[in-house]
């Protein structure tokens, strides 16, 4: 099944919203009359117990019961506790983040000689003439990562 390029992105978008929705819970924290349900909040005495839910276990219990003992406890300011945690969690994803980057301006570097390669081969949809082409791709991805490890070894 081919999409075209719209098609593509409302169906991104229908994921993203659906994603969304999923991590949210679906569960309700507010009574008919628009007050919190008590077993429903967080706090510090909030067991941390599977029964509440796989999500609610690995993610929202123990970030929220870190943002209040840093925001009650210890700051008297829940918004610094929410600024100190969003700054851990963003230190602790600051690795892949790295990777990320390095990855993409790799891949923008080996581009114009890709799209020169593709260029070459363009309209030839013959098995021989593809076969060509990849043969290409990965000899100059070798010769690209050659040259990187010989740069590491001599710095």
């Amino acid at each position: 099944m081919i999409l075209d390029n719209k098609t593509k992105k409302y169906f991104k978008i229908i994921c993203l919203v659906l994603f969304v929705v999923a991590l949210t819970g679906c569960t309700a924290n507010l009574d008919s009359s628009g007050k919190l349900i008590a077993k429903r909040a967080i706090n510090l005495n909030t067991p941390w117990s599977m029964k509440s839910g796989i999500f609610d276990f690995l993610l929202v219990i123990p970030i929220s019961k870190s943002i209040i003992y840093l925001g009650d406890v210890l700051l008297n300011n829940i918004a610094l506790g929410v600024v100190l945690i969003t700054i851990l969690i963003n230190i602790i994803i600051l690795p892949i983040m790295i990777k990320s980057t390095v990855s993409q301006q790799k891949m923008q570097l080996i581009q114009p000689e890709m799209e020169k390669i593709q260029n070459k081969y363009k309209g030839r949809k013959d098995q021989t003439s593809q076969m060509r082409m990849s043969a290409e791709f990965k000899l100059y991805i070798r010769k690209m990562m050659s040259v990187c490890w010989l740069h590491l070894q001599h710095s």
